[in-house]
């Protein structure tokens, strides 16, 4: 018997491991974090009640209860079930399905105590305020400046080179410092779906532009059209004196498209949105923000290449659902 239950343990692992996935993968982005945990848990509770009630008999269990070995156990348990339907002990005898009836008693009061558990549970999580992270409001104001980049009525960025693109990243209300401008940003590559986008990585950057702008803070958003320029954004660090600038984007529909630079530049201040020529430039990971966002200290690459599950914050689901909202459009 201890042998077939071992079994059946066995056997609720790789149950227990797909809810997870399926938590994660499908349920999170739709529904969030809170929500998605308790339909998982009701999901996971079920499917054990399941496996046991479809097992029980295969694991032949010799008795129910000894109560004759056990009658301290007998009186505990009469106490705690007293509110059932009145039952009868008997003396330890082979297992019968009168037996598995009160089985099913307990099993449908367990599984009631879990729904409302879990309702208790997703009704706090939901009622409580989420707390704000300066990686949320950093996602927050990079969807806004992507939004405002993509917007078919300004001249923005054309959908000829967003439609070459393998990766974005923006940098919003980058700082002034002499020549040059410097910020946190994030970055998300596309996946083998043109729709699909890997979650956001946070990333820091620096570099100095040809004008003399009397703004203290712009928003730069760096397109990478190759999978070089893709390298150059995903390293942990990447500082070179010799490294090509970053050439400025086309804007608008009518402008000619570099098809042969790794990286496009485009910086926004005020109401006005230019292609720009970026030199001296630097990109650097972030992993302690990305462990305020995901519990772990990613590095870039690790987010981009699909190691490891993310529980996506509201913010970084607003992105990076701000950018495949983009794509289905254009498709």
């Amino acid at each position: 018997m201890l042998r077939r239950a071992v079994l059946i343990w066995l056997c609720i692992v790789p149950v227990a491991i797909i809810n997870g996935l399926v938590r994660d993968l499908m349920l999170v982005p739709m529904l969030g974090d809170p929500v998605a945990r308790a339909v998982s848990c009701l999901a996971l509770a079920g499917a054990v009640l399941l496996i046991a009630r479809a097992s029980i008999r295969w694991i032949a269990a010799r008795y129910l209860v000894t109560a004759r070995k056990f009658p301290q156990l007998k009186d505990e348990i009469a106490e705690n079930l007293r509110f059932l339907p009145p039952f009868t002990w008997s003396r330890p005898c082979s297992y019968d399905g009168r037996r598995l009836h009160m089985s099913r008693r307990i099993g449908v009061l367990a599984l009631a105590s879990i729904i409302a558990l879990s309702w208790l549970s997703l009704s706090a999580t939901s009622s409580a305020p989420l707390p704000t992270t300066p990686e949320d409001d950093l996602l927050r104001n990079a969807t806004l400046v992507f939004e405002r980049a993509v917007d078919p009525g300004a001249a923005a960025i054309p959908a000829s080179v967003l439609i070459r693109a393998r990766a974005i990243a923006v940098f919003p209300r980058s700082a002034r410092y002499g020549s040059g401008y410097s910020g946190r940003g994030v970055l998300s590559a596309r996946g083998a779906n043109p729709s699909y986008w890997t979650p956001p990585a946070v990333i820091a950057f620096e570099g100095t532009v040809p004008l003399d702008l009397e703004s203290d803070a712009v928003d730069f958003v760096l397109v990478a059209q190759t999978p070089r320029g893709l390298d150059y954004l995903i390293q942990p660090q990447f500082v070179s004196p010799v490294v090509l600038p970053i050439v400025p984007g086309a804007l608008g529909q009518d402008t000619r498209v570099r098809l042969d630079a790794d990286l496009l530049g485009y910086m926004q201040f005020g109401d006005y949105f230019a292609g720009i020529t970026i030199r001296d430039w630097s990109i650097r990971e972030m992993r302690d923000a990305n462990a305020r966002l995901y519990g772990r200290p990613y590095s870039t690459e690790d987010i981009v290449r699909g190691v490891g599950f993310f529980h996506l914050p509201p913010a970084a689901r607003s992105w990076r659902g701000a950018i495949a909202a983009y794509f289905r459009e254009m498709s």
